[in-house]
């Protein structure tokens, strides 16, 4: 008669509320000159001499140890190789006390900063992130999410408000907290920690209209699938409407130069692209080659990231235009590069490093503490570098004429369009 064999299994509560035996994972293959098997809790108790709940004690920091003990017991750990199992310890404990962040891309150096942030200070509380990309795709976030989470995520972080309702709908069943960040939208389906993406998009329109640009071509990435490149969009639109003074191509706000004459009325052109410094290049020569058919130039480029914006600079050296002489722009995120430019870049400085820490905290104090987790809203602000300047004296010559209607260069995304005059 064959002996019995007896394989140990654990449960799994999976986000359905529903308890599943599974066995355990086995031990991969050993490595070529390494151990056949890990050392387990059981080998440190017998080369120390001790019991298992002595060295489970010494593991958990526990003062119930004394000194002799506990130098033995570390010798042994030491001698052997010991690690714990993260997965008996998660076990164990009924926590792995890993907070995931699903975003976009590495590809942008503002997410690096973003994730640095989360981890030294989930770091500093004995938690650890994981990380996961979605490249825009609504199907992939999904995919993405549900990995992280049956790992056994306890909290996510995402990027934006807007994603499938299915995604919700999974964040919800495996009843972890879920923050969205690089927004700030009170009513969204999880707390959102952010700021307010129109607000700084109008602030930085403000600066090019208060240096006297009237022409401003605004550079941005896909539109489609993102809601915050959305709302800047729509405050660029709304403080243009501001500075023409009425909704529709057809306000005029007329105003003083300084010289007693009118200023013309603030005209824009919105043109997308790719996200990336070849997306500002080809961005920027759209928007030179739109004005340059009728005579009309813009005189600002507002581009609505960084990345963009350098690759503007590049494309307006090319053309042999200065900057900010002939052509002024401006930037948004102010990444590491942006003060080292040349010229150094004005823009937009987004709170991110601070958006990561706040993330990573509120979903902290939710999990150790039961706190509710409230929406923040973190300030942006202006910084004037030397890409910016007074917009040409050409341009203020003529004001008297009505500048043409406003254009929409290939490529560029629904939303915003009208020309404010």
């Amino acid at each position: 008669m064959k002996p019995l064999t007896y394989v140990k299994t654990f449960s799994v509560c999976y986000g359905d509320g529903q308890m599943k035996r599974k066995s355990p994972p086995t031990e991969p293959p050993a490595a070529p000159g390494m151990p056949e098997r890990r050392s387990r809790l059981r080998d440190v108790a017998e080369a120390a001499g001790v019991s298992v709940a002595t060295v489970s004690r010494v593991l958990n920091k526990a003062t119930s140890v004394s000194d002799r003990t506990r130098r033995k017991i570390e010798a042994a750990i030491s001698d052997l190789g010991y690690t714990p199992n993260p997965v008996a310890r998660a076990l164990t404990h009924g926590r792995t006390r890993v907070i995931a962040a699903v975003i976009p891309t590495l590809g942008h150096s503002i997410f690096s900063r973003f994730l640095h942030a989360i981890e030294d200070e989930l770091a500093e509380h004995g938690y650890t992130l994981v990380v996961a990309t979605t490249r825009e795709s609504p199907a992939v976030e999904q995919a993405r999410t549900r990995a992280l989470l049956e790992m056994g995520a306890e909290g996510v972080i995402l990027s934006g408000t807007e994603r499938d309702p299915a995604l919700v709908a999974l964040v919800s069943a495996f009843r972890v907290p879920a923050v969205l960040t690089s927004v700030y939208e009170p009513g969204a389906a999880f707390p959102t920690i952010g700021y307010d993406n129109a607000a700084l998009a109008r602030r930085a329109v403000r600066h090019l209209v208060s240096l006297g640009h009237r022409r401003i071509a605004v550079l941005h990435g896909p539109a489609l699938r993102n809601d915050r490149t959305r709302a800047r969009l729509a405050g660029v639109a709304a403080e243009l409407e501001a500075a023409g003074g009425g909704r529709g191509r057809k306000g005029r706000r007329p105003a003083g130069n300084g010289h007693g004459g009118a200023l013309p009325a603030v005209s824009a052109e919105y043109v997308e692209a790719a996200l990336s410094e070849a997306g500002g290049c080809t961005a920027a020569a759209r928007a030179l080659a739109a004005g340059g058919a009728c005579g009309a130039r813009p005189t600002a480029l507002l581009c609505l990231s960084d990345v963009m914006a350098l690759g503007a600079l590049f494309e307006l050296q090319r053309a042999g235009l200065s900057v900010p002489g002939d052509v002024s722009v401006m930037g948004f995120d102010n990444i590491a590069w942006s003060g080292h430019a040349e010229p150094a870049l004005t823009t937009i400085a987004l709170p991110v490093e601070r958006m990561g820490r706040a993330a990573a905290s509120a979903l902290i104090n939710r999990l150790e503490e039961g706190a509710e987790i409230q929406p923040q809203l973190l300030p942006g602000r202006l910084v004037i570098r030397a890409s910016t300047g007074p917009a040409p004296a050409e341009c203020c010559a003529g004001a008297e004429e009505t500048t043409q209607q406003g254009t929409v260069v290939a490529g560029a995304a629904e939303g915003p369009r009208a020309l404010v005059k």
